[in-house]
C-alpha cells in the first residue's frame, strides 16, 4: 500500500481544522450514531459470512440479482480480489488511484498505463479506470467505455465509479453488466455516504465473474458496525446525499482564485481538482498549511506521472474554501520578497 494516501490527519499532532485532501465533504449524522449505539450488541456475534443482508439490499437498489453483487471492506478490497483472481497483463489510467497497481504488483501482473483511451495496451486483458478519475476530475462517456468493452470481449474492464456522487456526468448504470460480461463497476459507501472511516464497498459484475472473485475473499471481512451502518444509511439516502451542485461551484471559485495566483488548476467535472505550483513543492506548501492554518490538503506528487508540485485539493464549505486561498497565499508570499 503506497505511503500518502490523501486523508492522513492520523499523521499530524496538529488540530485539523478543514480537511481538503479527501475527495468528500464529511459531516456529522446524529441519526447514523444514535443508531451504531444502538446496534453495539452485534460486536458479540458474528455477522454473515458474506454480508448477505446488504447484499441483498444492494442487488435490489442496483436493479441487479444478488450473484452480481460481491460486498466487501471498501472497494480497496474489491481492487486487490480482482488482482487476485485475474493475473495477467494490466493497463492502468494514469495519473489515478495507487492501489490498482499496488494490488496488480502484488500479484504479478505485467502493468502498463495509459492516458487516454486509444492508448490503452492492446495486449492487456485487464484494463483499470477510476471514472471520475482521482485525482484529475476526468470523465470517460459511457459512450466512448462501451466501445473499450465491445472492442475485446476477453479483455476484463474494471470501472471505478466511487466518485460518481460528485458529479452530474452519466456513469454507467450497475445493470450494465448485463449488457458488458467484461465490465467490473466498483462502488464505495465510503464515498457514497462521507463515512471514510467505515470501510464498506462493493462490486457488480457478472455472476460468473462476481463468482470467481467471491472465491478470494476471506468470510466476515464486512464487520457487524459496518454492515448497520451501511442498511441505515440506504434507509435514510435522503440524509446523506451529496449537495453536488454547490460543491462544484465552490471548487470552480477555488480554480478562479488559484489561477489568479499564478498556480495552475486542470479541468475537473467533480468537487475535487488537480494543481500545480508555479514553484516551490506540495510538500512544503501542505507543511505550512498544517503548522499555520490547520489545513489539510493532498500532496499528488507520489501519483504515477506527477511530480513534486502537483497537489490536490476537494472544495469544502464557502469559509474553508476562503481560508484555504489565504493559507496559500500567505506560503506563496515566500517567493514574492
Amino acid at each position: 500500500m503506497i505511503e500518502g494516501h490523501g486523508d492522513d490527519i492520523y499523521n499530524h499532532r496538529q488540530d485539523i481544522k478543514s480537511n481538503f485532501s479527501t475527495n468528500i465533504f464529511c459531516k456529522r449524522n446524529k441519526g447514523l450514531e444514535n443508531h451504531l449505539k444502538s446496534c453495539l450488541h452485534t460486536i458479540y456475534n458474528y455477522p454473515s459470512p458474506d454480508a448477505a443482508q446488504l447484499k441483498n439490499v444492494i442487488a435490489y437498489k442496483e436493479n441487479v440479482c444478488d450473484k452480481s453483487i460481491v460486498v466487501t471492506s471498501g472497494a480497496v478490497e474489491a481492487i486487490y480480489l480482482i488482482a487476485s483472481a485475474f493475473s495477467g497483463h494490466s493497463s492502468i489510467l494514469s495519473p489515478s488511484f495507487s492501489e490498482y497497481e499496488d494490488a496488480c504488483k502484488m500479484y504479478g501482473h505485467k502493468i502498463s498505463h495509459f492516458s487516454e483511451l486509444v492508448d490503452i495496451n492492446p495486449k492487456a486483458n485487464l484494463v483499470w479506470i477510476c471514472n471520475p478519475n482521482n485525482p484529475t476530475g476526468k470523465i470517460f462517456t459511457c459512450h466512448e467505455l462501451g466501445k473499450i468493452l465491445n472492442r475485446d470481449q476477453q479483455r476484463l474492464v474494471i470501472i471505478d465509479q466511487a466518485y460518481e456522487d460528485y458529479t452530474f456526468e452519466k456513469m454507467f448504470d450497475s445493470d450494465s453488466v448485463l449488457k458488458y460480461p467484461n465490465l467490473v463497476i466498483l462502488k464505495s459507501l465510503t464515498k457514497k455516504f462521507s463515512l471514510p472511516g467505515m470501510r464498506i464497498g462493493y462490486l457488480v459484475a457478472h455472476p460468473d465473474i462476481s463468482e470467481k472473485i467471491r472465491r478470494r475473499m476471506m468470510p466476515w471481512s464486512v464487520n457487524s458496525l459496518a454492515i448497520e451502518a451501511a442498511l441505515y444509511c440506504f434507509n435514510h439516502e435522503s440524509e446523506f446525499k451529496v449537495d453536488t451542485s454547490t460543491l462544484i461551484n465552490e471548487r470552480c471559485k477555488i480554480a478562479e482564485r488559484l489561477q489568479e495566483r499564478g498556480i495552475t488548476t486542470f479541468d475537473s467535472k467533480t468537487n475535487f481538482m488537480l494543481c500545480r505550483l508555479p514553484w516551490g513543492t506540495a510538500n512544503s506548501l501542505k507543511k505550512h498549511l498544517i503548522e499555520k492554518h490547520g489545513i489539510l490538503i493532498r500532496d499528488a506528487s507520489n501519483f504515477h506521472s506527477l511530480n513534486k508540485q502537483y497537489f490536490r485539493v476537494a472544495a469544502q464549505a464557502k469559509e474553508e474554501n476562503d481560508n484555504l486561498i489565504k493559507g496559500i497565499e500567505s506560503w506563496l508570499k515566500q517567493y514574492q520578497k
